[in-house]
């Protein structure tokens, strides 16, 4: 509870700062654009400037703005400038932050059913995925979702191909039993990995780098894209090409935000996120695929092939305990006949 309070404090002392230094640098001592900014959304991300993630938020202002004739902004704060993802979700609880991107891993804390799109091998190709996404499975986590937090999904980024990387070669199952693994703060996650024989340890994005360098942790799995620009093959060159999960991130938007736009607003910024999140999922995709080709050809760097089928057993159960523990059974097999 402490450690909730303290992070919330210091995502509500971020926020006033940020707002501070939008109304310096945003004009409001000219009248005029006072009147512009009748509405303003503080968006968030936990990623580095330039990232897909940071351009799906970037087309989501430039609509939203362009559609209501700049009566919404949308002021964005990449790099974790107002918190990690779980401190993120809170403010959009609290109604502090209005609009940021988070992982279903990262919201174990407040619905751990969402975590069931990030499970790994669950889903194991992008036709899945949108499938997954735009239809049934999705709306009934979201409604899951809103009704746990009051924080509502108005869009689905992703795209990347989530892969393990380690500090040291790495051949297959057998091989990577026992070493320490970077998860997301979420016990479903935890599980599965330690299924595969690994040992979790709970590491935040912006603390991985100096975990991965010191040894803290031995490995981890994300999307290239964002090994890449992390610099993460500088310290965990040995990729392991495992596909165990295509990247689900949920664009959110607090209730609390909505409530107080009126509902023409609310419906253009709605739109706006869904057609913002299809731009990011493709760009996200071709991006990925471009890192991987950067990153192959860098000093030191190897990916090493392998039969995924053996760590699809392992995990099955996993899924399938938690799914029972949630009343989702008929939910994942719908997941697992999408394939």
């Amino acid at each position: 509870m402490r450690n909730r309070a303290n992070r919330l404090g210091r995502l509500l002392r971020l926020t006033v700062a940020g707002l501070a230094l939008a109304v310096l640098a945003g004009g409001y001592a000219d009248p005029g654009m006072a009147a512009v900014g009748e509405y303003r959304l503080i968006a968030g991300t936990q990623v580095a400037v330039g990232t897909p993630f940071d351009k799906g938020i970037i087309k989501l202002k430039e609509l939203v703005e362009a559609r209501t004739n700049k009566r919404v902004l949308v002021q964005n704060y990449p790099g974790s400038q107002l918190g990690n993802e779980p401190e993120l979700f809170q403010g959009m609880m609290a109604g502090t932050v209005d609009i940021a991107v988070v992982a279903p891993g990262q919201l174990g804390e407040f619905v751990p059913q969402i975590a069931l799109l990030e499970m790994p091998f669950v889903i194991t190709n992008v036709a899945q995925r949108d499938r997954v996404v735009e239809g049934r499975p999705m709306q009934k986590l979201a409604e899951i979702v809103k009704q746990k937090t009051g924080v509502e999904i108005i869009g689905v980024f992703g795209g990347g191909v989530r892969n393990m990387f380690f500090r040291k070669p790495v051949k297959g199952l057998e091989d990577m039993k026992g070493r320490r693994f970077r998860v997301q703060p979420s016990p479903q996650l935890t599980d599965s990995y330690k299924a595969l024989g690994l040992e979790p340890v709970v590491t935040s994005y912006p603390e991985l780098y100096n975990a991965l360098q010191q040894g803290v942790a031995e490995g981890a799995e994300m999307e290239a894209i964002y090994v890449e620009k992390a610099g993460f093959p500088v310290a965990a060159p040995h990729f392991l090409m495992t596909r165990h999960v295509i990247t689900i991130r949920l664009l959110s938007m607090s209730g609390k935000t909505l409530a107080k736009l009126p509902p023409d607003l609310a419906k253009i910024v709605r739109e706006a996120a869904l057609e913002a999140a299809r731009y990011e999922r493709g760009i996200e995709s071709s991006e990925d695929e471009a890192s991987l080709a950067r990153m192959a050809k860098m000093k030191g760097v190897t990916f090493t092939e392998v039969n995924v089928g053996s760590m699809i057993g392992a995990v099955r159960p996993v899924w399938e305990k938690y799914a029972k523990e949630w009343n989702l059974m008929d939910l994942l097999k719908e997941i697992d006949s999408m394939r």
